[in-house]
């Protein structure tokens, strides 16, 4: 159909609304499907059936090592690609929508924003983060209120107090090897963690991810372009009303 023809058609994505209310004027989006081999092989086929690839040297099927999904949309101004999420496929199935999150145990959606002033020497910083099942149905948020003082380690300490926190509750255990934290930082290093080539800190030990949990990467800024981005965003909105909260009640930090 012609633009004008699916204006007042329900919008493809399923989003329940118009089409010329929905996806009518945005930006197209790339879907990227990532795969590392571990080694040099000659794919030469590709099979799809529901969303799911195999790659495929003849007829043999190839099993990738590593995997991501990445969706991603062009900038403004030719200033190149803008990623809206990048999570990892720990699985052999190779998807090309996030439907491979329900044969996760659990995934925790996190954001820690920060107060701009120092208070007493430290900065107030507040992480949420929101718990979901296989079907990304919610299962509990947590809020933790911290003090630091180097502003830049917010995020990491954010994401350190949340792996401590799944390590000691009852329902986690290190047994269960599938465990997601999506969050909206340091992109450019999450594979060096996740592989454990690089730790999440340095000092005052080095901390390294436990190998039974991978970091994936969302945008707040893109609510509407998925579940994970719709949950990060309102994760955002509470650690900020958090803080509000808690500057004008003069709580004790």
């Amino acid at each position: 159909m012609s633009d004008g023809e699916m204006r007042n058609k329900p919008c493809f994505c399923g989003s329940g609304k118009k089409f010329k209310k929905c996806h009518l004027n945005k930006k197209p989006r790339e879907i990227i499907l990532q795969a590392d081999m571990g080694k040099s092989v000659i794919i030469n086929r590709l099979k799809l059936q529901n969303n799911e690839i195999t790659l495929m040297n003849n007829n043999d099927e190839l099993t990738p090592t590593y995997s991501k999904l990445i969706k991603t949309i062009y900038k403004d101004d030719n200033k190149g690609k803008k990623i809206i999420f990048q999570i990892p496929q720990l699985f052999k199935d190779l998807k090309i929508d996030l439907s491979f999150l329900n044969k996760i145990d659990n995934t925790y959606i996190i954001d820690t924003n920060t107060y701009n002033e120092k208070i007493n020497g430290q900065y107030l910083s507040v992480s949420v983060a929101a718990i979901y099942d296989k079907k990304l149905k919610y299962i509990d948020v947590m809020t933790k209120t911290f003090n630091h003082t180097e502003k830049i380690m917010a995020e990491k300490i954010g994401i350190k107090n949340l792996i401590d926190l799944i390590e000691s509750r009852n329902h986690i255990t290190k047994s269960k090897k599938n465990i997601l934290i999506i969050t909206d930082h340091d992109l450019d290093k999450l594979d060096q963690y996740n592989s454990r080539e690089l730790p999440l800190f340095e000092k005052p030990e080095k901390f390294y991810i436990p190998s039974y949990i991978k970091l994936g990467y969302a945008s707040a800024d893109k609510k509407n372009d998925s579940e994970i981005n719709r949950i990060l965003n309102e994760c955002d909105k509470l650690a900020s009303k958090t803080i509000k909260e808690i500057l004008e009640n003069n709580k004790t930090i």
